[in-house]
């Protein structure tokens, strides 16, 4: 999951406003008539960056006190469970009590280093290039070499610091909860087992149950996959066929269809791969049961015995048992029992908040996976605002790289279908649970993107600011050269009109905005 981060080219766009606006000021200071204005424009600034400063630290430091709360409850809770379940084996897949070579793994793809490693070669190329033009002089540095060198350490320090800044992925470690004892460690091969073991799933398998196949007609061809193939591999091949056909697909899947044209989504054929395997599941296990019933059915009764031989019949025929009773009546089937997750699933054990959502009733299982999106990423917001300092929207944690299909995918590790009779509609319903598991891992990853979004935002904002600051330094300036060139003959209507219609313009901007309009 790659989030972009800090764009280089607004890096160097701020590094030289910033550049520019150290100029500019220190000409409005080197000149006479303008040094009043200089000193007031400094004044302004230092007030400014140091309320900006001041606020920033006030944040981290409130961040920072809420995360030594949350880590102090977390404690104590996970001291609590220890105490109260010391003896209770915790059997649920993927939340073994000790760490173990599957679980300190877990990396975040992040491609601004790369993009920033090859950039700063060409920067440090045309700064030495810089630095050699302004010490090639025959009377020494002046007052202008030195502010050029001056700039030029600013641009290297940004572009050192934003580099050094970028947080590499760690390592996280499963606080353990209910035992006490260190697992044992895992072989390469059961490493690579625990990897790569289906997360959802219907129903509990035996270890020696061969992996559910399930089949997909994309374009008219049949492609066949099993839950043991990654899903991004039968993405790729599922792209080339879109790719081949001129970019137009069309899956068939069950009872399930969908077409697509233009851009290649593949979180939608992802989720739609992993309904198709869902589905196989329903069909095999309700091909299952009907062949149990049918072996039941097929059995032979019970026949009645004597120690009598001769209560058997002269002729020694043995007398069938209730051969002349009445058939009993079929009894209505009782409805399945939910899970006991569904109904008794504790918010948090640990470090591990779980939550259970509930989706339909629908006609079919697939309206109930297209009407998820929105509780599963009312949930996913609610687990983020507890670790993030901003309560964050949908739209923010699909920039984070958190779409709905990798949700599914990342913290969905349990799910039920319940068929619900519904008098209005004459027909069986079908109801979803979905269990959802907030571990460590993803908190680790969340923590990791909202990081690199966040650096990346404030740099834009900053370069937009600092672009607004030097744009009205700049039009300062045109008016004093303006009314030196004109003699003061336009000075009242010069310092009067101009701010009026900054004024104006963005009094617009505003009326603008508030009626929806773009610009």
């Amino acid at each position: 999951m790659a989030v972009a981060g800090v764009s280089l080219l607004a890096l160097l766009v701020l590094a030289g406003l910033v550049f520019f606006g150290v100029s500019l000021l220190a000409g409005l200071f080197f000149n006479k008539q303008t040094r009043p204005i200089g000193a007031v424009l400094l004044a302004v600034i230092l007030f400014v960056g140091g309320g900006v400063v001041a606020w920033r630290l006030a944040m981290q430091n409130d961040a920072a006190a809420r995360h030594a709360q949350a880590v102090s409850q977390t404690h104590a809770v996970s001291a609590e469970m220890r105490g109260q379940n010391h003896d209770v084996h915790w059997h649920e897949e993927g939340h073994t009590m000790a760490p173990n070579p599957a679980q300190v793994s877990i990396r975040v793809p992040d491609q601004v280093s790369i993009r920033m490693s090859w950039a700063g070669v060409a920067v440090v190329a045309l700064i030495l290039f810089a630095v050699m033009k302004l010490l090639n002089r025959d009377r020494g540095l002046t007052a202008t070499g030195w502010l050029g060198l001056a700039g030029l350490g600013l641009m290297v320090l940004i572009v050192v610091m934003n580099y050094l800044s970028l947080s590499t992925p760690s390592t996280s470690r499963p606080a353990a909860v209910v035992s006490n004892e260190a697992a044992p460690p895992l072989t390469a091969g059961e490493a690579w087992d625990e990897i790569t073991r289906p997360r959802i799933r219907l129903e509990e398998e035996g270890a020696s149950a061969p992996p559910q196949s399930y089949t997909v007609v994309v374009n008219g061809r049949e492609l066949t996959y099993n839950e043991q193939i990654d899903i991004d591999n039968a993405i790729s091949e599922i792209k080339k066929i879109w790719l081949s056909d001129g970019k137009n697909l069309k899956i068939n899947y069950g009872s399930g269809e969908i077409s697509m044209s233009g851009g290649f989504q593949a979180d939608v054929v992802g989720d739609k791969l992993h309904q198709a395997l869902v589905h196989a599941r329903e069909q095999h296990a309700a091909d299952a049961g009907s062949s149990a019933d049918n072996v039941a059915d097929e059995a032979p009764t019970a026949e009645t015995s004597s120690d009598d031989p001769a209560a058997d019949g002269e002729a020694g025929v043995k007398q069938p048992a209730l051969a002349d009773a009445a058939p009993a009546p079929a009894a209505d089937a009782a409805p399945a029992a939910l899970p006991d997750w569904v109904t008794n699933t504790p918010p948090r054990i640990g470090e591990v908040y779980r939550r259970v959502i509930e989706v339909g009733p629908y006609a079919t299982v697939d309206e109930c996976f297209d009407k998820v999106s929105k509780p599963l990423m009312e949930s996913a917001c609610e687990f983020a605002g507890r670790r993030l300092p901003r309560q964050p929207s949908p739209e923010l944690l699909r920039l984070l790289g958190f779409s709905e299909g990798t949700l599914l995918r990342d913290i969905a590790v349990d799910q039920h279908v319940e068929s619900v009779y519904s008098p209005g509609a004459g027909q069986d319903m079908k109801v979803l649970y979905l269990r959802l598991e907030f571990d460590q891992d993803f908190s680790d990853q969340l923590d990791h993107a909202y990081k690199v979004w966040r650096r990346g935002d404030l740099v834009n904002g900053l370069t937009l600011l600092t672009g607004a600051v030097l744009l009205l330094l700049g039009g300062v300036f045109g008016l004093l050269k303006l009314d030196e060139a004109t003699k003061g003959y336009y000075t009242k209507r010069l310092f009067i009109g101009v701010p009026a219609a900054i004024i104006g313009v963005l009094l617009l901007a505003v009326v603008l905005e508030a009626m929806g309009i773009v610009i």
